[in-house]
């Protein structure tokens, strides 16, 4: 049997279908998103955060990574690296992974030196200076954070949360009460259930 390689599709076309496939939870996501960052295919800008978010909201954590690198540099970067939506997404997923490899490391607390030990503390380390350089970059956008929106300043908060840092999620939290700004039912949620 002969096997045909087609191209992608280009234009609107692209971002569309790589939305459907992981809509759907096919394995081809993946693949298509692979396919995206390797040949660099173009995606206009409107749908950069979305797709990024999805891939990450799915967990495919390498590729989406490697498109939120790609597409925060350059002329384009701002528009893409201030969108709370996207920041939230990253921040919990890789969150989410550096706790998987902390997980493994106490589960091996006290059984003595193991040959991946090493790596796991890399990638715990590597995990960790990635969300770092995504809430860098997202406060940036919105320099002065404090004086941001009130959903940008709740989504650096729930951000914040997610990663643990509960003093400096509640100081944005009180910089919005500061503001006069009263809390919706999002807000409250973010305070309470920002930390999972």
């Amino acid at each position: 049997m002969n096997a045909h390689t087609y191209p992608c599709p280009r234009g609107p076309a692209l971002p569309w279908l790589l939305r459907h496939l992981v809509q759907v939870h096919s394995p081809l996501a993946k693949d298509l998103a692979a396919e995206i960052l390797e040949r660099n295919l173009p995606i206009p800008l409107e749908n950069r955060t979305r797709l990024v978010g999805e891939l990450a909201a799915v967990g495919h954590g390498v590729i989406a990574r490697g498109l939120w690198s790609r597409w925060s540099v350059g002329r384009d970067r701002g528009r893409f690296i201030a969108s709370p939506a996207l920041m939230i997404r990253m921040v919990s997923l890789f969150n989410h992974l550096r706790h998987k490899e902390e997980e493994v490391l106490e589960e091996r607390d006290g059984k003595g030196p193991f040959p991946d030990e090493q790596l796991i503390r890399d990638k715990i380390e590597d995990y960790g200076g990635f969300i770092n350089l995504v809430m860098a970059e997202f406060s940036r956008a919105h320099h002065p954070i404090s004086a941001a929106h009130h959903r940008t300043l709740t989504s650096y908060a729930r951000a914040l949360f997610i990663i643990g840092d509960f003093t400096k999620g509640t100081a944005m939290i009180q910089i919005l009460l500061g503001r006069q700004e009263m809390p919706d039912l999002y807000d409250v949620n973010v305070t309470l259930t920002g930390h999972r």
